[in-house]
């Protein structure tokens, strides 16, 4: 008999599976079985590896500690022409899938109802999502690493019209079936070394610092509809799964090269906050991605700083290789800080975060980096600049260099949205210089970040939210209650 297509059975169950398996051989199918998530998702990756077909997946729901709904979703929303039928002992179960499945039947199956369904759905109800059967599997396998994942996108835009058109900025946004964002943002920067590329991890999940100039958490909501400071933290195999969406960016074709010199460096931007609320898993990916044989990767943490998460570094993870700290600080002034970035207050004072900082600074002999967003009459002012000196000037590491570098960046006025002016760009990078300015005069070493990244809102916590000028300032706290 002439086999009639290919039925992926996915049932924990060994006498249901045995059962099914029997009756759609005996009706002409071909059958692959699947007692487990992680058989189904190999089962997938071998069907595109060898460009074999999978016509139809029988879906139980109930699968021990998984859940097949979200295997499902992937299926719908990664592969696309694959139709599915759901099966379950639990019809009310249907409520909690974040999919329309091709059809439904209820437990215990009988054979005559059975056959039907597949005979009805061997034909595929959709086209294939992505042409390409290579970056259809790669983007299975990543997703393998990212939590209920709804869906993907990939936006690039350019720096501003004035730079070359190869200068481009990539955001990819996951968006989990909780309306959660995960994303991973791929600069163009200037700054680094030619052959470093420059990946930002950042979600909508776990930045703490909710920072006055950063729009991410007015539009971050739990289940409830209400704003929160935190959500959850990453699991590491999520932030594992961001990088190997990086991966898959057409920016990074040239890191696979044969002898290519290419170097990825990630930034923890706002993981839960690495030494606020997600250390543990952080550096677990970071033990992880740094035994991948192919690839050179450094890391860099971006925090806000906690005491207890920098002490338990200190203790816990100070020999991980490759690692440089950047901490955002933006303001010596404890109140005003506190205002800028609310809740900064409760993670320890900024001398005791310096001292713990210095001490990372001099065990990994490397300095520290500290971020400072220029904000006309907030934090650009002389008693500012004399502030760090006095805070950091007289912090070296054995070599001579100093411990703490600054770092300046722009805040352009307008920089939560894609249609930001050119003459708001260039007036921020002028209040970065003259600041800079002062600084070197007090003989502190400085570093400027460039604009780049704007219009992409490619800084920390801002790469979180889709492009949209929506938003209104937060009523806790405005610009000219600093100032």
């Amino acid at each position: 008999m002439a086999k009639k297509g290919t039925i992926l059975i996915i049932e924990d169950d060994n006498v249901s599976m045995k059962l099914l398996e029997s009756q759609l051989k005996k009706a002409g199918y071909e059958t692959i079985c699947a007692n487990t998530i992680k058989i189904a998702n190999k089962a997938i990756v071998n069907s595109l590896e060898n460009n074999e077909t999978i016509n139809l997946i029988l879906l139980d729901l109930n699968l021990g500690l998984d859940f097949g709904g979200d295997f499902g979703r992937k299926v719908k929303n990664i592969i696309g022409d694959i139709n599915i039928i759901v099966q379950t002992a639990y019809p009310n179960w249907s409520v909690m899938l974040t999919f329309t499945p091709d059809d439904t039947l209820v437990k215990s199956i009988n054979g005559i109802t059975l056959i039907e369904a597949c005979t009805n759905l061997m034909k595929p109800q959709r086209q294939r999502i992505n042409p390409s059967v290579k970056e259809t599997l790669n983007l299975w396998v990543a997703t393998q690493h990212l939590t209920g994942v709804e869906s993907l996108k990939f936006h690039s835009h350019k720096l501003t019209e004035e730079k070359p058109t190869k200068q481009w900025v990539e955001k990819i946004t996951s968006i989990t079936n909780k309306g959660e964002f995960i994303n991973t943002v791929i600069y163009a920067n200037k700054e680094v070394a030619r052959d470093d590329i420059n990946i930002g991890l950042s979600s909508l999940l776990g930045c703490p610092g909710l920072c006055l100039f950063c729009k991410h958490h007015r539009t971050r909501k739990n289940k409830e509809g209400i704003s929160v400071a935190f959500l959850r933290q990453l699991s590491s195999h999520e932030i594992i799964g961001q990088v190997y969406l990086a991966l898959l960016s057409p920016r990074l074709e040239e890191v696979f090269v044969e002898n290519s010199q290419k170097k990825l460096v990630l930034n923890f931007t706002c993981e839960g906050d690495a030494f606020v609320y997600n250390l543990d898993n952080c550096m677990l990916a970071i033990k992880q991605l740094s035994t991948i044989p192919s690839l050179e990767i450094s890391f860099i943490i971006t925090s806000i700083g906690s005491i207890s998460a920098l002490n338990r570094y200190i203790e816990k993870y100070i020999d991980l290789p490759g690692i440089r700290h950047y901490w955002s600080v933006n303001c010596l002034d404890e109140k005003v800080r506190s205002k800028l970035m609310p809740g900064t207050e409760k993670l320890g004072s900024l001398k005791e975060m310096r001292d713990a900082y210095l001490k990372i600074a001099t065990r990994t002999k490397t300095p520290v980096t500290v971020s400072w967003i220029v904000i006309p009459n907030i934090n650009n002012k002389l008693q500012d600049a004399e502030m760090i000196a006095k805070f950091f000037g007289d912090k070296f590491l054995e070599d001579g260099r100093p411990a703490f570098e600054i770092k300046l960046m722009p805040l352009v006025s307008k920089n939560l949205n894609e249609n930001t002016e050119l003459q708001n760009i260039k007036t921020a990078a002028a209040d970065v210089v003259n600041f800079g300015n002062t600084l070197k005069e007090l003989h502190i070493k400085i570093r400027k970040r460039p604009t780049m990244g704007v219009d992409i809102n490619a800084s920390c916590g801002q790469t979180i939210v889709e492009w949209s000028d929506q938003f209104q300032e937060p009523s806790h706290c405005s610009f000219d209650d600093l100032s």
